[in-house]
């Protein structure tokens, strides 16, 4: 990092550190007028600007150190924290449009590829549930099995149809931790969090978040959004009798489970099983 911007981001971050955002976010604007590709800054001005609900700008910023930097995953899952904000107050994330299902750019060359051992594998990012993530696809083979263009192209075209199953299908996989409870286990950990009463109303606080009880089911699904998945197509159905293998991690905002990340596997047919909780 040039010095000069090293400088100007530690005195930013002095203040972003002690909640002072205002003061903050003129030395993160200098910082991208020196470098104005410098993804770092873009992610600690949206921080300030989420804290000063900006929240255009903010997400303009958060796109934009994402777009840079996909390998940093501060700036998406800050996003993905206050996406439901975001929406809320109107703002449109070109990001999530250019990532979409429908716009995703799968290619043969993204595979990493070994015949040896019958499996080809890449990560993709898109967006899902308005959410930015990276996927994990896998192929996996029998040993005598090769790829080649048309079979991968033809692999590409079913992931594709399973992230469409999955971006249009929210209320299938609600339904299902409904099924199995998680809503009363939510209200559990929420009840674990420090007790105050806001504006007379007993509520239940941990950080930034505030919960009250009992948690309503829309309440819940808003909340939900995937924090990671990957998905196996395995010819050898070596894993749960399943040629489709999804593995998802589903989170909240607010945080009811304190970290912890709900897991979900799909299996063939689209059977969605809820397995607790990780983390």
């Amino acid at each position: 990092m040039d010095k000069n911007i090293e400088s100007v981001v530690e005195k930013g971050l002095e203040f972003l550190n002690n909640g002072e955002y205002e003061k903050a976010e003129p030395y993160f604007n200098n910082v991208l007028n020196i470098d104005n590709s410098y993804a770092e800054g873009y992610y600690f001005r949206g921080y300030c600007y989420v804290k000063m609900k900006e929240y255009e700008k903010a997400l303009m910023d958060l796109d934009k150190s994402i777009k840079l930097d996909p390998s940093d995953s501060r700036a998406y899952f800050f996003r993905n924290k206050y996406i439901s904000l975001f929406k809320g107050n109107g703002c449109k994330s070109e990001l999530s449009k250019n990532l979409s299902i429908e716009n995703l750019d799968i290619k043969v060359e993204d595979f990493k590829i070994n015949n040896n051992i019958g499996s080809a594998e890449c990560d993709v990012n898109t967006v899902i549930w308005d959410n930015y993530m990276s996927v994990s696809l896998e192929i996996s083979l029998q040993d005598e099995d090769t790829f080649d263009d048309d079979n991968i192209k033809n692999y590409i075209d079913e992931f594709k149809k399973y992230l469409t199953w999955l971006e249009n299908s929210k209320k299938s996989v609600f339904d299902a931790l409904v099924k199995d409870d998680m809503i009363g286990l939510a209200e559990e950990w929420a009840e674990s969090s420090d007790e105050e009463i806001i504006d007379g109303e007993k509520v239940y606080v941990d950080g930034e978040d505030i919960f009250r009880l009992p948690i309503s089911e829309e309440e819940f699904f808003q909340s939900l959004y995937f924090n990671s998945m990957s998905i196996r197509i395995d010819e050898d159905k070596e894993i749960m009798d399943s040629r489709i293998m999804i593995e998802a991690f589903i989170d909240t905002k607010p945080d009811y489970f304190a970290g912890h990340s709900m897991e979900v596997t799909i299996t063939d047919g689209y059977k969605i099983s809820v397995n607790g909780l990780a983390g």
